[in-house]
């Protein structure tokens, strides 16, 4: 995954810029190396490839409420990062237990960001459904995160479905 992120970012090289970047790239080397060798940002979400990732540490703190969240921040290669895990309020059906969602960052601030806003359903006594907003807070990471993750979600839908590239057959 760094070495297609650094291809498809590279003519993008020293202009500043934030990569967000969905789980299948985000990583503590697809950080350091974007921030290294472009002189790139980076803000993506932590799944599987947790190598160097705080992710046992994470797993093992309490966040209370909705909103609450923790960040870890270090120096590796000469490259500034910050580690955050925050608390959407999801949780998981089996064990009940929230799930929190993490993030690698090489750039941004924990200081509040706009609250995530939560669709919400309810039956009201009449047996009409209505919704609500629940807002959540966020730090700004998160925020910056979630405003760049959308084009990633926009993109997975042409792919897949209008221009239909996954059914082409190719040469290669």
């Amino acid at each position: 995954g760094t070495a297609l992120l650094l291809r498809l970012a590279k003519d993008f090289r020293a202009s500043g810029r934030i990569i967000v970047a969905d789980s299948a790239f985000a990583s503590v080397k697809s950080a350091e190396k974007l921030r290294q060798e472009l002189g790139l940002h980076f803000i993506g979400l932590v799944k599987t490839a947790s190598r160097k990732f705080p992710k046992k540490y994470f797993e093992d703190l309490e966040l209370q409420q909705r909103g609450d969240y923790f960040v870890l921040t270090a120096e590796s290669n000469g490259c500034r990062l910050r580690a955050l895990t925050w608390n959407e309020g999801k949780k998981d059906k089996k064990t009940g237990k929230i799930i929190k969602k993490n993030f690698i960052s090489t750039c941004g601030t924990t200081l509040p960001g706009q609250p995530h806003k939560k669709r919400r359903w309810t039956n009201t006594n009449d047996g009409q459904t209505r919704y609500y907003t629940k807002n959540v807070p966020q730090p700004s990471i998160v925020e910056t995160y979630f405003k760049g993750a959308q084009k990633i979600d926009v993109h997975n839908h042409l792919r897949q479905g209008s221009l239909n590239l996954e059914q082409r057959r190719t040469s290669r």
